[in-house]
């Protein structure tokens, strides 16, 4: 029977008699070889991971011991710095000598107790003088104030003596004034009192009140409906006085006869255009009237360029006629440019009178230079013009219910 070298195993021959107890035992011999070498594998894994951790922490505290080596090497280096400073300073002293301080500028005792005895500084009483000294530091309510001779800090203000007339700076135990002088044609200055009472006092401007506080207006806005004869309007502060003055606008065309004003229900006052009620078709739609009050009627202010109630003119012009009743009669047209508002009738007179022809001929004993006043007129009124029938004193060379040529220079009156 022979052995294996490394484990002692059996190892049979070819004529050893083999027993099951052989293989048992080499058996036994394997498991136990395994099994040490398997904990000798785990033995040396633990010893690896232990040197590795080992490692490691050596790593660190290399770091850690080169960090503390470089702030040492940076405190050395400022402890250096500090050193150097040190010594600098060392340097630079200044040797005390007997009766001086420690100052290049040689600061005496005697100069220390100078300035040791300055104190705050005293003001005057008006009898002695003050003291000098230090001015006393303000406190925080003392701004705007100003250091009076008493040395203290004082306020200032305006004062204004209105019977004296003084504007005066003001303090605490005293005061200076100027004169104010009052104002006058040659001198500039302050507003006399009776002057002041007059302006404070709320006065009327053409019928509306004025107190310097509010804007003054004498405009308006009528929004009554043409069919109304009362018209009614508001302007504030407004006073129905002889001589107020306003303006209105109003925003309907008047169909109303007569048509009156009232201003802030101060009454119905007639609206007149120069003498009599205002036509109604004159006040058209957005018409803007001036008014001004007489103490009875709101007159319209100026002219209208119409021709109404009252109003003259004089006409010259030529138009065709026509000769009739029995050759008496001339029937002709004047045409009017000026607006005719609110007449129903025209007066007509002769200014230097008629100037008729037929076929060549003067009729009625005119000639070329002279013109025929007519025994009387007629006249009817149609819109922008006049009708006229006039009766002529004569037939001379009047052919009946003929065409005529005309040359009128005639007086128009308006009612």
């Amino acid at each position: 029977m022979k052995y294996t070298e490394k484990l002692n195993l059996k190892k049979p021959e070819e004529e050893d008699f083999i027993s099951v107890s052989d293989y048992t035992d080499n058996m036994e011999i394997i498991d136990q070889a395994v099994t040490d070498a398997s904990q000798k594998a785990d033995d040396a894994a633990s010893a690896a991971a232990s040197a590795t951790t080992a490692a490691r922490n050596a790593q660190a505290a290399a770091r850690e011991a080169t960090g503390s080596a470089q702030s040492a090497i940076i405190a050395a280096e400022e402890a250096k710095k500090a050193a150097d400073a040190n010594e600098k300073e060392l340097g630079n002293k200044v040797t005390a000598e007997k009766g001086k301080g420690l100052s290049e500028c040689n600061y005496t005792k005697e100069e220390k107790n100078k300035l040791a005895g300055i104190q705050t500084m005293q003001g005057t009483d008006g009898e002695e003088n003050g003291k000098e000294g230090l001015v006393p530091a303000p406190e925080a309510d003392d701004a705007g104030r100003f250091l009076h001779s008493s040395g203290t800090w004082s306020p200032i203000w305006l004062e204004y003596v209105t019977a004296a007339r003084l504007m005066k700076v003001a303090w605490n135990g005293g005061s200076s004034a100027v004169i104010i002088p009052e104002a006058n044609t040659g001198n500039a200055g302050l507003m006399p009192a009776s002057i002041y009472d007059r302006m404070r006092t709320i006065q009327s401007i053409d019928g509306v009140d004025f107190s310097g506080t509010e804007t003054v207006s004498h405009y308006a806005v009528c929004d009554t409906s043409g069919a109304t004869t009362a018209k009614a309007v508001t302007i504030t502060g407004f006073k129905l006085i002889a001589g107020a003055r306003i303006t209105v606008r109003f925003n309907y065309a008047n169909t109303a006869t007569n048509p009156t004003l009232n201003v802030n229900a101060t009454r119905a006052k007639p609206i007149y255009y120069k003498n009599s009620n205002i036509p109604a078709e004159l006040i058209e739609q957005y018409t803007v009237l001036e008014l001004v009050y007489s103490g009875s009627y709101w007159y319209v202010v100026g002219n209208m360029n119409i021709l109404t109630k009252g109003d003259s003119i004089s006409v010259e012009c030529f138009t065709a006629g026509y000769v009739t009743s029995m050759g008496q009669e001339v029937q002709f047209c004047i045409p009017v440019s000026t607006p005719i508002v609110g007449c129903s009738s025209v007066k007509i007179e002769s200014a230097t009178g008629l100037q008729i022809r037929q076929n060549g001929n003067y009729v009625y004993g005119g000639n070329a230079s002279t013109l025929v006043a007519a025994s009387s007129y007629r006249g009817v009124i149609n819109r922008n013009m006049v009708s006229v029938a006039a009766t002529m004193p004569n037939t001379t060379n009047a052919v009946n219910n003929a065409p005529c040529g005309v040359r009128a220079a005639l007086k128009l009156t308006f009612s």
